[in-house]
């Protein structure tokens, strides 16, 4: 269903919706082999792929690499010069 860590922090939603619709919906969701909670969260991840910005995306899988697997794009550094045989710079 997601695409979280095993360690990340959730959030806990909490909607108003009629209780006779909910206990219909989790029924024939069950009848289907699917579950209410599970249904929402898919929900919420197609929601959030739909709405959240690319770049925001990237930061926020950055944030939860290890810390010695963070790649930054960086330009490489200048190729060193030579002058009679003695580096310079």
């Amino acid at each position: 269903m997601s695409k979280q860590g095993k360690n990340q922090a959730e959030s806990l939603f909490k909607a108003a919706f009629p209780q006779e619709k909910t206990e219909a919906l989790a029924i024939y969701l069950d009848k289907k082999g699917l579950s209410l909670e599970r249904s929402l969260g898919e929900f919420l991840e197609k929601l959030y792929e739909k709405n959240v910005p690319g770049q925001v995306k990237e930061y926020l899988a950055a944030k939860r690499r290890p810390a010695g697997k963070l790649v930054l794009d960086s330009p490489e550094p200048p190729a060193r010069q030579e002058e009679n045989g003695e580096v310079l710079g």
